[in-house]
């Protein structure tokens, strides 16, 4: 395959500078130093636990040591390096919302979610553009949306929790009729 060993020095060079913390930065208003690829959670704890995650992730190290040989991080380096990628990426999308892409924009990755977020994100090529959505004053109340705000509670917060490890409380899932009947039901769990 022509270019196969430039393909292999780079990413050799790319998974070498992750594991030492992944370069300078961004900056990022309000916030010193630098936001680096280092300061991203893994949620490796998260991903052991799930065992047919790491059945996947087995076969993709496997993948990743075939290419690169004896450059291959450690596993548990691997492991950090693939939650970093999966738990702070942006599916980049077109107007349309169909996915052409995917990546981690260190900046950006500092927003938290809410399913009724204060601003959204949107791509014109690679570029990723945040816009407010509603009035905020400061970069701590800027809260964007990790999955379809339409969906149920129910739903949206099954689907953060299974791919983000998260029990969304945010005001329209606790404030729902249907949010709140969850919450009562894990309170009263067990009690009778």
């Amino acid at each position: 395959m022509p270019g196969h060993r430039s393909y292999g020095i780079s990413s050799r060079k790319m998974m070498t500078s992750l594991v030492e913390g992944g370069g300078e930065g961004d900056l990022v208003p309000t916030l010193q130093p630098r936001r680096r690829f280092a300061d991203l959670l893994s949620h490796r704890e998260d991903f052991i636990k799930d065992k047919d995650r790491m059945e996947d992730i087995n076969t993709v190290y496997t993948e990743v040591e075939e290419f690169l040989g004896t450059d291959t991080p450690s596993f548990q380096d691997f492991l950090e390096i693939l939650g970093r990628l999966y738990i702070n990426g942006f599916e980049i999308c077109n107007q349309s919302m169909e996915t052409y892409g995917w990546g981690v924009y260190l900046g950006p990755s500092i927003m938290d979610h809410a399913c009724q977020p204060t601003a959204q994100v949107s791509f014109q090529g690679c570029r990723l553009t945040v816009e407010c959505v509603k009035e905020v004053g400061s970069l701590e109340e800027l809260y964007i949306s990790y999955c379809d705000t339409s969906l149920p509670t129910h739903i949206r917060k099954e689907k953060l929790f299974n791919n983000y490890f998260f029990d969304c409380i945010c005001c329209k899932c606790t404030n729902s009729s249907r949010g709140n009947e969850q919450e009562k039901r894990k309170r009263n769990k067990g009690k009778k």
